[in-house]
């Protein structure tokens, strides 16, 4: 999935969790949210690290700040493979607006009941 924002956009209110349904298709429980910018030495290690949680509902909102190495694409490459858990998002016109403005993006497409942020650059422990 691919989507960019800009400032017309709005979002719509996220329905309640079913706590009975496939953990994939169901609210996760978790938005982890890694906005990156030129992080291709690093990125893979901080999406796999993501991937060996022990909680299985989770998704992964990658949040591209206008890379202009290969992160972008590996990025993109992870959310078409593992669409259901994790997403790609960029800024209008693939800008650079900070960290600050990258995570909002990403809490504003988050359906997690809980967040937390994991910097590019940065691994999770399994059991996080």
């Amino acid at each position: 999935m691919h989507v960019t924002m800009d400032s017309e956009t709005r979002l719509a209110p996220m329905p309640p969790a079913d706590p009975v349904a496939n953990p994939f298709t169901a609210r996760p429980a978790v938005s982890v949210i890694t906005p990156f910018l030129d992080a291709a030495d690093f990125l893979e290690e901080a999406i796999s690290s993501v991937q060996s949680q022990t909680l299985s509902t989770w998704e992964l909102l990658l949040i591209d700040d206008g890379s202009t190495d290969g992160s972008s694409a590996l990025a993109r490459d992870y959310a078409a493979r593992f669409p259901a858990q994790i997403r790609y998002f960029e800024h209008a016109g693939h800008g650079n607006f900070g960290k600050s403005v990258s995570r909002n993006l990403g809490v504003a497409h988050s359906r997690g009941t809980y967040l937390t942020f994991l910097d590019a650059d940065d691994v999770l422990l399994p059991h996080k």
